[in-house]
């Protein structure tokens, strides 16, 4: 029963279920109620007694909090994950993982900006939730429909977003405070559907964007990002281009084409030179449809993935004077990569399968696996923090999961 105090009039709330937790939201306009153990979480009108949303958790529900604002709800049960509700909407925002044991308690900090939670070892974890994770949507035209975004980047020390939209064959740049679009330019850029892909490479800074000409796939261009116009041509592949990578220092290009003879399936790597387009380099036949490339920071390796045996090679792509590419590694356990990212200090190499559901991590030195981490289906994306201490994946489901990069353990979970 739920009663007025002031007059002590009863409000008629419905419910089929016994409640063995119940909290009012600090204005009195919610409340939330656990009415079933395997963790359903009831938000109500206070005024209506009605049913406003169901929330369910993926495991049995521990304990709940309400934040000091009134907008939201966490919840945590026996899979030692948090999860964030919007009250007036019901939906899911943020996901946080991080305890090793059952967590027992939440508390809002009375700002509503922190979230703290204590688990049966002893821990005790302060949670910035302020972020959305949504952030802004920058809209790559009125609807959005049947657009492709080939691949991002930051630039202007991260003023600025840089998107590369292959349907219609343009480079957006965006506010990143606003979310406002500050610049458009129509490239001649490859424009075929494909997902996920890697022909597309924005250098490090955000300044140049390398990727193969509609013209002719044959040949990548690259582009200043800040004017849209043509600096640079890489003339020299046989078969369209399928993969493209810039190095950190902006120094090295890198790109991939996919051929066919009476063995089979085979790609052609070759290195160029990103400024004035001359190739330095080719690597030896690899009999493997490559789908992306990736330099190291200091642009001294080079390391390939794709289909057919979905192995990972890893080369010196500066070998002594008059010599060739020397392959140090090459690693096997996955089936489709379509992405690969080193950490900033080389030590780690990261690969998204995106047949196999998994974060693949090794040490670049030993070339001895680190962690598998399953991930959201169907990977396109992995990337690692700039100071390395996090992993991020996403797919096609939508979600971006972030992992400890030392340890793998998950860290958070965001829901767009």
């Amino acid at each position: 029963q739920v009663r007025d105090l002031s007059n002590g009039t009863e409000i008629p709330v419905v419910s089929q279920r016994p409640a063995s937790v119940l909290a009012f939201s600090p204005d009195g306009t919610y409340l939330v109620s656990l009415e079933d153990r395997h963790g359903l979480v009831v938000i109500r009108g206070v005024k209506s007694g009605q049913v406003l949303h169901h929330c369910s958790h993926d495991s049995p529900v521990q304990c709940l909090a309400l934040s000091p604002n009134g907008r939201q709800l966490a919840t945590t049960g026996r899979d030692r994950a948090i999860f964030i509700w919007e009250l007036q909407s019901g939906q899911r925002s943020k996901v946080l993982h991080g305890h090793t044991h059952m967590i027992l308690g939440l508390a809002f900090h009375p700002d509503g900006r922190s979230l703290a939670s204590a688990s049966m070892d002893g821990a005790v974890k302060l949670w910035d939730i302020t972020r959305d994770p949504r952030g802004h949507l920058f809209a790559a035209s009125p609807d959005g429909a049947g657009e492709q975004l080939c691949c991002l980047g930051l630039r202007e020390g991260g003023q600025r977003l840089v998107t590369v939209n292959t349907t219609h064959r343009r480079l957006d740049e965006w506010d990143v405070t606003t979310g406002k679009s500050v610049r458009r330019s129509t490239l001649d850029l490859i424009d075929k559907h494909a997902c996920p892909r890697g022909d597309a490479a924005l250098s490090a800074d955000g300044r140049f964007l390398a990727a193969p000409s509609r013209s002719d796939h044959k040949v990548v261009k690259v582009w200043d990002v800040a004017t849209g116009k043509e600096v640079a041509a890489f003339h020299g592949h046989r078969a369209a281009v399928c993969a493209v990578a810039l190095s950190a220092d902006g120094r090295l290009a890198a790109s991939a084409d996919q051929q066919t003879d009476e063995q089979g399936l085979f790609a052609e790597v070759r290195i160029w030179e990103a400024a004035t387009g001359q190739e330095v380099l080719c690597l030896p036949v690899i009999r493997q449809g490559i789908l992306c490339l990736c330099f190291g920071p200091d642009a001294r390796l080079l390391a390939s993935g794709g289909s057919e045996d979905g192995a990972i090679r890893v080369w010196n792509v500066v070998p002594p004077s008059g010599g060739q590419a020397v392959p140090l590694h090459s690693f096997s356990g996955c089936r489709t990569v379509v992405s690969l990212a080193f950490s900033p200090d080389g030590t780690k190499l990261a690969a998204a399968d995106f047949e196999g559901d998994h974060v693949r991590v090794w040490d670049v030195e030993t070339g001895r696996p680190c962690h598998t981490l399953p991930s959201p289906s169907h990977l396109t994306c992995v990337t690692f923090s700039p100071t390395g201490n996090r992993l991020a994946a996403t797919g096609y489901e939508g979600t971006v999961r972030l992992w400890d990069a030392a340890t793998g353990q998950d860290s958070l979970t965001l829901h767009g």
